[in-house]
C-alpha cells in the first residue's frame, strides 16, 4: 500500500512540475510562432464558448469569400486567478468541443505559442482535441471594469463591463444590408444567391464615465437580429476581451468585447439612461422623406436633391450643415434600425431614410466641414457627447474611392476658434454588388462613432461642433482588394455622397 501511495504522489508531482505557469509559456512566444518541446503543459479554465458563433473574428480569405470555420477554432484559456489568457487556436474545428468553465490541462507538445503586439497578447496554435486533459469544473475569476479601466492585460479574459448601455438603442445586434452577409434563417428566403460576401459586424456600448467599446457581432449568429429590439437601460455585459482588425466597422480600437449570446447582456430592456438628449437628427421613421430645413419643410426627398441648406434637427434646438456646395436630399438607410409598423425592430432588412449630402471631394480636403450648432444652456454634467452613424457612397465601385478616408472632430464657443479633438474616424463606403472586386474596408452598413468632448461645452449659449478630414489621404482602389484603402491622394475632383443615418448630441450626466 505504502508502494502505490508513494508512486501516486510521485506521479501528481511529476506532473506539476510538467505545468508551467502562464508567464512561462509567454517568454517562449514569438511573433512567428514557437514550437513547444515534449514535456511542456499549461492548467487554466476555458472561458469560450464552443457553441456559440461569436468567439472569433471569421476572416476574409477573398474579395467574395469569408472562412466561417475561424470561429469555430477559437477558443480562449483563462488563469486560475483571471489575470492572463491565451486564444487557443484548435487544430481543427472539431478539436474545439471543451465544455464552457471546465479547468483544463493541456499538453503543449507540437504547438505553437505566438506574440502579437500592438496591443500585446498570445496565442497557442495547433492545439488538438486529444491534448486536453478535463480536470473538472471550475468558477471562473470574472473581472469587473469600466471600458476606460481596460488593458492589453485583460485580452483574452473574462471581464464584466459595468454601467453600459447600447449607443444606438434602435435596431438588432448586426445592422446590416442583409443581401451581402452569411445566408442564415434570417435571410435565406430573400437573399440572392451567391452573395453571402462578408461576416463582419457589431455595435457600441458605452458606459457612465463617457468611453464607448465595440461588441464583434458575426453573422452566422441566429441571434443576431431575432426581432426583439435592444435593451435600453443601463446595465452589465459580460464577455470575453480581443484584440481584432475589424475593417469593415471601422478599425473600433485596440480592445473589443465578445459576447457569447444574449444571455451575457444583463441590461433591462426599459429604464434611465448616463445622458440627457439634447438634440438629434434621426430621420428612420420620416415616412413622408422631410427635411426640416431653415427656409422651411421640403417634403418628398426621396432621391431628389435639393441646395444644401441648414437643417433642423428632429428632438431638441440647433443645426446641421455643411460648409461646402453640396445637393442634399434623402436616401436609403441600410442599417434596418427601425421598422415602418414600429413592430419587429430588429428583424429583417428594412431600410429607413439618412441624409445625403452630393459634392464635389476636393472641397472637402481644402477646409470642407459638417458643421453641428446647438445650446447647451440649463444642460450640465461631466461632458458633452456626440453620436453619429455614417458611411460614403451609393453601394457602387465609382462612388467608393477620392473622398476623405479619416476624419475628426472640433469645437468652438464662438464658431471661429476651433479646438480639434485626439481622436480620428475612418469613412466606409458602402459595399457594392456589381461582381467586381469588393475592398475588405468597405463598410456592410452604417458604422457607428462616437465621441466625448469636455464639460465646460455644457451650459453654453452656443457650442459648434464640426467633423472635417483630418488629413489629405483619400480612399484609392487597389487590383488586390485585401489592401488598405485609405492610401490615396486627393489628385483629381470627384463626386462624393456623404450620408448619415443619425446624429445625437447628448450630456453625460
Amino acid at each position: 500500500m505504502r508502494k502505490i501511495f508513494f508512486m501516486t504522489c510521485l506521479v501528481a508531482w511529476s506532473l506539476s512540475l510538467c505545468a508551467q505557469d502562464f508567464e512561462s509559456v509567454r517568454t517562449k512566444a514569438s511573433e512567428q510562432g514557437t514550437v513547444l518541446p515534449k514535456g511542456s503543459y499549461v492548467e487554466g479554465i476555458i472561458i469560450s464558448d464552443y457553441s456559440s458563433l461569436n468567439m472569433g473574428l471569421n476572416p476574409q480569405i477573398a474579395w467574395n469569400r469569408v472562412d466561417v470555420r475561424m470561429c469555430y477554432s477559437t477558443g480562449y484559456l483563462q488563469s486560475e486567478d483571471g489575470k492572463m489568457g491565451f486564444r487557443i487556436l484548435f487544430k481543427d474545428l472539431y478539436d474545439n468541443r471543451v465544455p464552457r468553465f471546465s479547468r483544463v490541462r493541456i499538453n503543449l507538445e507540437g504547438s505553437e505559442v505566438i506574440k502579437e503586439t500592438n496591443p500585446l497578447r498570445y496565442s497557442i496554435a495547433n492545439v488538438p482535441f486529444e491534448a486536453i486533459e478535463v480536470l473538472g469544473k471550475a468558477d471562473p475569476v470574472i473581472k469587473r471594469r469600466h471600458i476606460g479601466e481596460l488593458t492589453e492585460s485583460d485580452i483574452y479574459t473574462l471581464v464584466t463591463l459595468e454601467d453600459v448601455e447600447f449607443l444606438s438603442k434602435e435596431g438588432a445586434y448586426t445592422n446590416v444590408r442583409e443581401f451581402y452577409v452569411q445566408p442564415t434563417w434570417l435571410n435565406a428566403f430573400k437573399k440572392p444567391a451567391d452573395s453571402d460576401w462578408f461576416d463582419e459586424s457589431g455595435l457600441y456600448v458605452q458606459d457612465n464615465r463617457g468611453d464607448a467599446i465595440f461588441l464583434p457581432v458575426n453573422t452566422v449568429c441566429d441571434w443576431r437580429r431575432r426581432g426583439d429590439r435592444l435593451p435600453s437601460g443601463v446595465g452589465c455585459i459580460t464577455g470575453i476581451v480581443v484584440s481584432e482588425e475589424l475593417r469593415r466597422s471601422g478599425l473600433p480600437g485596440p480592445l473589443q468585447v465578445r459576447i457569447a449570446r444574449p444571455s451575457d447582456v444583463d441590461i433591462p430592456m426599459d429604464g434611465s439612461s448616463s445622458f440627457e438628449w439634447i438634440a438629434s437628427w434621426d430621420w428612420d421613421r420620416n415616412y413622408y422623406y422631410e427635411l426640416k430645413c431653415e427656409s422651411g419643410t421640403r417634403k418628398w426627398l426621396e432621391n431628389i436633391r435639393i441646395d444644401a441648406e441648414r437643417v433642423a434637427p428632429d428632438k431638441g434646438n440647433g443645426w446641421l450643415s455643411v460648409t461646402v456646395p453640396a445637393q442634399m436630399g434623402l436616401d436609403k438607410d441600410y442599417n434596418a434600425r427601425c421598422a415602418r409598423d414600429g413592430l419587429n425592430a430588429g428583424e429583417g432588412n428594412r431600410e429607413c431614410a439618412a441624409i445625403v449630402f452630393d459634392s464635389n471631394s476636393l472641397d472637402w480636403f481644402n477646409g470642407g466641414a459638417v458643421q453641428l450648432v446647438t445650446s447647451t444652456k440649463g444642460f450640465s454634467g461631466q461632458g458633452l457627447v456626440v453620436d453619429f452613424t455614417w458611411l460614403a457612397g451609393y453601394g457602387t465601385p465609382e462612388s467608393a474611392f477620392g473622398f476623405p478616408a479619416h476624419w475628426q472632430v472640433a469645437y468652438s464657443l464662438d464658431g471661429a476658434h476651433y479646438v480639434p479633438v485626439n481622436q480620428q474616424f475612418q469613412l466606409r463606403p458602402l459595399a457594392w454588388s456589381d461582381g467586381t472586386p469588393v475592398s475588405y474596408d468597405a463598410a456592410v452598413g452604417f458604422t457607428e462613432h462616437t465621441v466625448l468632448l469636455p464639460a465646460m461645452l455644457l451650459g453654453q449659449e452656443n457650442v459648434f461642433i464640426r467633423l472635417l478630414p483630418a488629413d489629405r489621404v483619400a480612399t484609392a482602389p487597389h487590383a488586390d482588394p485585401s489592401e488598405r484603402m485609405d492610401s490615396g491622394r486627393p489628385e483629381a475632383s470627384g463626386k462624393f455622397a456623404l450620408k448619415f443615418g443619425k446624429i445625437v448630441i447628448k450630456a453625460l450626466k
